[in-house]
């Protein structure tokens, strides 16, 4: 049986609009063995900041609108 490599971790960082939220969702919907054979992921624990970030700033961004 070959060994694979799976990543333990992995971090998308990008500008805004450029796409991480996309690629999260079409890995969620991958079936588990293809994710693991073809992308080297393993499940998924996803850390999302943007809710956060979102709060700190949603007054003022909706104020300066």
């Amino acid at each position: 049986m070959e060994l694979q490599y799976i990543f333990k971790t992995l971090i998308l960082l990008a500008r805004s609009a450029a796409g991480k939220s996309e690629i999260i969702h079409f890995l969620n919907l991958s079936n588990n063995e293809i994710r693991k054979n073809k992308y080297h992921l393993g499940q998924l624990h996803i850390l999302d900041d943007f809710p956060m970030i979102w709060s700190w700033f949603e007054d003022d961004i909706l104020t300066k609108m």
